[in-house]
C-alpha cells in the first residue's frame, strides 16, 4: 500500500510526526515464467541507494534460461524504458540512451517492472529473488 500525505501548517515551529506501519524484514520473490510477460514490483520502502534499487540488484537475469532476447521495462515519467542484459551487464534498449550501460540504473522504490521473456522456463524454475536492501536493528519497545 502506498500512502501520500500533504500537511499544511500555520506554525513555523518543528512538528514531530510519527508513522506506524510494516517494513519488510524478508527478501521478496516473484515468478517470471519463460515465454510470457510478467509484472513485478520493488516492494521495499527504500533500496540499495537513496533513490531505489539498482537494476543489477534486482537479480532478474538470475532466472533459469534467461536470454539476451528477454527484456525488462521500467515505467519512468510517461513512458517505458527498456533494458537488455548481455554477459552480466545491463544496457538500455530504448530511448536516447539505447546501447549505453545501465548497470547502475536505479529503479525507484515501489516501482512496477514489466518483464517480457521470449526464452523458455517453467514456473518451478523461474523465480527472481531479492534480498532486503537494508538492515533491521531491533528497537526497544519501551522507548
Amino acid at each position: 500500500m502506498k500512502v501520500s500525505l500533504y500537511i499544511q501548517r500555520g506554525e513555523t515551529s518543528d512538528a514531530i510526526l510519527t508513522f506506524q506501519g510494516e517494513v519488510p524484514v524478508l527478501g521478496q520473490a516473484a515468478t517470471v515464467v519463460g515465454g510470457a510477460s510478467s509484472f513485478i514490483s520493488t516492494s521495499f520502502p527504500i533500496g540499495d541507494t537513496a533513490e531505489g534499487v539498482t537494476l543489477a540488484s534486482l537479480n532478474i537475469n538470475s532466472v533459469a534460461n534467461w536470454s539476451t532476447s528477454d527484456q525488462v521495462y521500467v515505467w519512468v515519467d510517461s513512458r517505458w524504458v527498456g533494458f537488455l542484459e548481455f554477459g552480466g551487464d545491463w544496457y538500455f534498449s530504448t530511448g536516447p540512451n539505447a546501447g549505453s550501460n545501465a548497470n547502475d540504473y536505479v529503479v525507484a522504490t515501489n516501482s512496477a517492472v514489466f518483464i517480457s521473456r521470449t526464452s523458455s522456463g517453467s514456473a518451478s524454475n523461474s523465480e527472481v529473488s531479492m534480498s532486503v536492501p537494508y538492515s533491521i536493528d531491533p528497537v526497544d519497545s519501551a522507548q
